[in-house]
């Protein structure tokens, strides 16, 4: 997670290393002893820059090697069950709002594959070399496959150490500098992306939140450890190679989207047992990070809205709605919205023409933007769009009179604005929290441009 964005030393967080693995993103930093890092330089209107490398689409496929002594540790059945809740998850789809440079989004698929365990066959003290020799090692004799899809996890028991030696000479260790990292490598010609993240229980104080004596699940450890493992996947499936969705600063080190929300939780739940939970994942409790939403400018959550209508700058907001309001009879307000894929989209729902929707660079953005600039004529664009909440808003707004699709859109203020916009009701947006989005939707349901004049 933080790629030593948090660097105890300020040392450069990827890891250059002279075997196979290219460089290691130092990703979630201890919470204790935490600096400020360099100045982000390169992001985009959303937060965060893309450098043109490849994501993961689908599938993404974990493997856990569970190495060193676990025996009789509940992390056995903690760590699977979050791997397999994440699966078309909420919070996993807001992934989806990353794409390659086709583009394509990313899928909400997840699967926990295959696992593994490793007696110690590196020792009990961990170079990066050596955590992919145990990855090599567990693919080499046939416990787990050779997976250009898959994500493999070395998850080490509280026993084992793990450092890497930064190309300064500077040597970085799990506890001290970070709590686990991400990177790839060639293995067996194929680009195999593998993850560290190592029990919590060596360094409590330092690799899980506050006064995390007490947990969700009753591992204080194993629980500080779903928040890595979710942290690093996250990242993986965005940046597998360290080239796609990552700010790189200033010193050479960079923030992936985990980077960005390391360490906020959002609004939390009473777990029952003394603890507190943010998000409940195959029928357990847990409290993981945030991650950074890739639209309406970016932002930290633990689910993407799924509304094609996010807007990180106000005047925007109202640009658009004055000119979605009064479709198809398209003033020229739509010209001076400074998002380009915002712009786009007001193009073609006011011109109510699928045309403008073509300059749109993110493919579920455009998909929406195809379906409900037609409606209620309603292609299959829909159909495509890999972030189940938007899809459900695009078929509700593109098939207008029904709200059979809105009422799955499970966002409050989003399900008022899909159904507002399809039946073209007002009343709908009363609903709503007051403020620029409600004023927004008022205007856009009635085809009105007053209420579109109070946004600020």
């Amino acid at each position: 997670m933080k790629r030593i964005l948090v660097k105890l030393l300020l040392v450069a967080v990827i890891c250059y290393v002279s075997n196979s693995a290219s460089r290691a993103q130092i990703s979630v930093a201890p919470t204790t002893n935490r600096v400020g890092a360099a100045t982000i330089s390169g992001s985009t209107t959303e937060g965060i820059s893309y450098q043109g490398g490849p994501v993961m689409l689908t599938p993404h496929n974990v493997y856990y090697v569970w190495y060193g002594n676990w025996s009789g540790n509940s992390a056995l059945t903690i760590l699977p069950t979050l791997a397999l809740g994440l699966n078309g998850s909420p919070y996993f789809a807001i992934n989806t709002t990353y794409s390659n440079s086709t583009p394509q989004n990313i899928n909400t698929s997840v699967s926990m594959s295959s696992q593994t365990f490793d007696n110690y066959s590196q020792g009990t003290s961990l170079s990066l070399g050596a955590v992919q020799s145990v990855v090599s090692g567990a693919i080499s004799r046939g416990a787990l496959p050779v997976d250009p899809n898959g994500v493999y996890f070395v998850l080490t028991s509280a026993d084992v150490d793990q450092f890497n030696v930064l190309s300064n000479g500077t040597t970085q260790r799990f506890c001290n500098n970070y709590c686990g990292w991400h990177t790839h490598a060639n293995m067996f010609s194929t680009d195999i992306k593998f993850a560290f993240v190592g029990n919590a229980d060596r360094c409590i104080g330092s690799c899980a939140v506050t006064n995390f004596s007490v947990s969700p699940n009753n591992n204080p450890g194993a629980d500080a450890m779903a928040s890595v493992v979710a942290h690093e996947l996250d990242e993986t499936v965005t940046d597998p190679d360290i080239n796609a969705w990552v700010d790189f600063l200033s010193d050479g080190s960079g923030f992936e989207n985990g980077d960005r929300c390391a360490y906020t939780y959002g609004n939390t739940f009473s777990a029952g047992n003394g603890s507190v939970a943010n998000v409940s994942l195959g029928g357990l409790n847990f409290l993981i990070q945030q991650n950074w939403v890739n639209d309406g400018g970016g932002f930290c959550a633990m689910h993407t809205t799924g509304n094609p209508f996010s807007y990180r700058i106000p005047r925007d907001q109202q640009l658009a709605c004055y000119g979605i309001a009064v479709a198809p009879n398209f003033p020229t307000n739509c010209n001076d919205i400074t998002d380009p894929n915002d712009k786009q989209m007001c193009f073609g729902l006011s011109q109510r023409s699928q045309a403008p929707c073509q300059s749109i660079t993110d493919r579920n953005l455009r998909l929406a933007c195809f379906g409900m600039s037609v409606s209620p004529n309603f292609p299959t664009n829909c159909r495509d769009i890999t972030e189940p909440q938007m899809q459900n808003f695009c078929y509700g707004v593109s098939s207008s009179g029904s709200m059979s699709n809105c009422s799955s859109v499970t966002d409050p203020n989003s399900r008022a604005l899909c159904n507002a916009v399809a039946l073209h009701d007002a009343s709908f947006c009363s609903s709503m929290t007051p403020g620029n989005d409600q004023l927004f939707c008022q205007g856009v349901a009635s085809g009105s441009q007053t209420p579109c004049t109070s946004i600020q």
